[in-house]
């Protein structure tokens, strides 16, 4: 495989007049040649950027694809592709769709970000997007994300797949000390059945014990799945299996199992395929005596850019390895906004600098304690307070997250 891959290297840099290898990587700085997306048939960047060998996925970071859940011919969405490593200070990304039973070019690709995304097509006429050198967003640490748009094909063609692969550089100017990444996520098409979870929302703090109406909408499916996943990349569990068509909700009862990225899914299915949605929630101990929050927990208004001091209390008895803040916008139904994701054990206060861009009249603060026996404890603010910045009308949160 090694001796295969230096015989690849050796012929690119013959075909681009005999570069050599450190001038191909600044070449590559502009964008990858076509063909390096890990896709059907194609390598990924490890071609090149090898020093941590040649299978990609095999650091710390991650990678991944925004696109819709399914697609109706001949519509447009918007796509985003993100890679993200700590320490790295340099990006890049090469992205293909292609039919999925046939590795066909599937749609159009529009740049709507010149600057940092360009188009270029490869062998049989595939079609990729990638970065510009602009788009290496050299020096920036943590990561990067472009967005560009797809046009659906104009007929069903079945499910399309997104390949895309990435390169998180230290930006030193060499092929060494790069990490690669590749993922790829799948489109359902319109002859698919169409399943949209309503309940869980995403982003509870849910107990053990609790009941949990599972809820959801659905188009052209004959029956449902309900799974249960305990963590991110586990292997889920069946709740129930074999759902009629007709049915649009389940009682379950939260398990207890905590845990800070559970999830539920629900798998639609018909003769011609089948659709899933999943939705994220946290499985914690509200109920603890052991963790308590201090404040903010009357109601009163805090002004965007003021700083706002959250305090808590924790039992000498809690063997306290992590903390975790978030907060809710919607009176502690759901805590998508995450303050602070990793305090120490010692903190019990944590000074936060309120946006400008937020505004919500039923904000709370939820303060997560993890233990070192794996336990995570948590208590919620018992009142809501006001979120109020003037320049915002009517809009009841803007998370900078979103935008």
């Amino acid at each position: 495989m090694a001796h295969e891959k230096r015989q690849r290297l050796a012929k690119l840099i013959t075909v681009f007049g005999a570069l050599s290898a450190a001038s191909l990587v600044v070449a590559f700085s502009t964008g990858p040649l076509p063909g390096f997306t890990n896709a059907p048939g194609e390598s990924n960047c490890t071609e090149c950027h090898d020093s941590f060998g040649e299978m990609p996925n095999q650091g710390i970071g991650f990678m991944t694809i925004r696109a819709p859940s399914r697609y109706e011919p001949g519509q447009r969405y918007p796509i985003t592709v993100q890679v993200t490593h700590p320490g790295q200070q340099r990006w890049g990304f090469e992205a293909t769709a292609l039919t999925a039973d046939t590795n066909q070019p599937a749609g159009r690709f529009i740049i709507t970000d010149p600057i940092h995304t360009q188009l270029i097509e490869g062998v049989d006429h595939r079609l990729y997007v990638e970065h510009t050198e602009a788009g290496t967003f050299a020096g920036r640490p943590g990561g990067a994300s472009w967005t560009f748009d797809w046009i659906a094909p104009e007929t069903d063609r079945g499910p399309v797949a997104f390949y895309a692969a990435g390169n998180a550089s230290n930006n030193d100017g060499t092929r060494l000390g790069d990490w690669i990444y590749t993922t790829t996520v799948s489109v359902s098409p319109p002859s698919f059945p169409a399943v949209a979870l309503l309940s869980p929302k995403g982003d509870e703090a849910l107990s053990p014990g609790e009941p949990l109406l599972i809820q959801w909408e659905a188009a052209n499916a004959a029956s449902f799945d309900i799974l249960f996943f305990p963590r991110s990349g586990a292997l889920p569990q069946s709740i129930i299996s074999g759902l009629p068509s007709d049915r649009r909700s389940y009682e379950w009862t939260v398990p207890d199992a905590l845990t800070d990225s559970a999830s539920i899914g629900v798998l639609a299915f018909n003769d011609a395929g089948f659709g899933f949605d999943e939705k994220s929630f946290m499985i914690v101990d509200k109920a603890s005596s052991l963790i308590e929050v201090i404040t903010p927990n009357d109601p009163h208004v805090v002004k965007g850019g003021a700083q706002l001091t959250i305090t808590w209390q924790l039992d000498s008895r809690a063997d306290v390895r992590q903390q975790q803040i978030r907060l809710s916008s919607d009176g502690g139904t759901t805590f998508p906004s995450i303050l602070a994701a990793s305090l120490p054990a010692r903190a019990r206060q944590f000074d936060w600098v309120v946006p400008t861009t937020w505004r919500t009249d039923s904000a709370r603060i939820l303060v997560i304690a993890r233990l070192s026996d794996g336990r995570l404890i948590a208590d919620v603010s018992d009142h809501d307070f006001i979120i109020f910045n003037p320049i915002i009308k009517a809009e009841r949160v803007r998370d900078p997250e979103s935008r």
